[in-house]
């Protein structure tokens, strides 16, 4: 029977895996509907990618994404910073450092700079970059241990933006990651149950099939130990 739920188990496992994957893959079209294009709208105006009234913050944006496509981290954080010290109310600069921290690992860093990108953003009334923010808090949450239920809320922030800025971004797209949530969890809570009644299994049934030790319950341990003394007593 032990053997029965494990291979039950095993095949929830990969279903639960495969199904997360393709809710994951049917988010994708998002990131080339919000990727940022040139020109970019920004507080200073539209910023022409090689024009001579290029800001200089972006100019170490495009020096960032270019450190990016090298796999050069570290200076693509650098450029991100120098950016932010000549224009730190930009937005596009911190939405580009939130992902660099995301790529070298650091989703804490991430999530900060993602929120604040949102935030300025918002304030700007910068919608693209507004609803990339909001994608991108709500994915990195969900990468974070124990921030599903936070990801979920971001999701639903995102569709509620979605639905009042279709133009932006479909809010299609959240619900279908709050769905896919909501059936991780479905499925988590049936995965505990099946754990459950696999370590019910084994305390239940012997170790092995060839185990010939009788197993003593406590009453009876109990008096055999209760005995021993008085035995002793009268050996000696």
């Amino acid at each position: 029977m032990i053997a029965t739920q494990r291979r039950k188990l095993t095949r929830f496992r990969v279903a639960l895996g495969f199904g997360l994957l393709l809710s994951w893959l049917s988010t994708e079209p998002v990131r080339a509907q919000a990727a940022p294009q040139t020109p970019v709208q920004t507080t200073t105006g539209t910023a022409h990618a090689g024009s001579p009234n290029t800001p200089e913050w972006w100019v170490w944006v495009r020096r960032a994404e270019r450190f990016v496509r090298e796999v050069q981290y570290a200076a693509a954080g650098g450029a991100l910073e120098r950016a932010l010290m000549l224009a730190p109310d930009e937005p596009v600069a911190h939405h580009h450092l939130g992902e660099v921290h995301r790529l070298r690992g650091d989703l804490q860093m991430a999530l900060r700079e993602f929120r604040t990108a949102g935030r300025l953003a918002a304030a700007q009334e910068n919608r693209r970059f507004e609803a990339r923010a909001l994608y991108n808090i709500a994915e990195t949450l969900e990468r974070m241990v124990g921030r599903l239920p936070e990801a979920r809320s971001a999701w639903e922030d995102l569709r509620l933006f979605g639905e009042q800025h279709p133009d932006v971004i479909a809010p299609q797209i959240a619900r279908a990651r709050v769905a896919a949530i909501d059936r991780a969890s479905d499925q988590e809570l049936v995965y505990r149950e099946v754990r459950t009644m696999i370590r019910r299994e084994v305390v239940r049934e012997p170790a092995t099939e060839g185990d010939a030790v009788d197993a003593v319950d406590e009453e009876t341990a109990e008096a055999i130990e209760a005995r021993a003394p008085a035995q002793e007593q009268a050996a000696e």
